[in-house]
């Protein structure tokens, strides 16, 4: 698991590291059994279901000028 404890100790049920060090990506990762797991590494544009609803990222657009 990739830090968290007190994410996990409140039931938080998933939460998001973006890295915009060279192309922008985002590790996401999901509370199993009172650990998070990683469910997902994206790139670019990304759709990902946040409690039950459709969120749309742009990843490159963070840092587009």
């Amino acid at each position: 698991m990739v830090g968290g404890a007190e994410y996990a100790d409140a039931g938080i049920p998933q939460y998001w590291i973006i890295d915009l060090v060279e192309r922008t990506t985002l590790l996401a990762y999901a509370l199993v059994d009172g650990t998070y797991e990683l469910s997902g590494e994206h790139a670019g544009k990304v759709a990902l279901d946040v409690a039950g609803h459709p969120v749309l990222l742009d990843l490159d657009a963070l840092t587009r000028r």
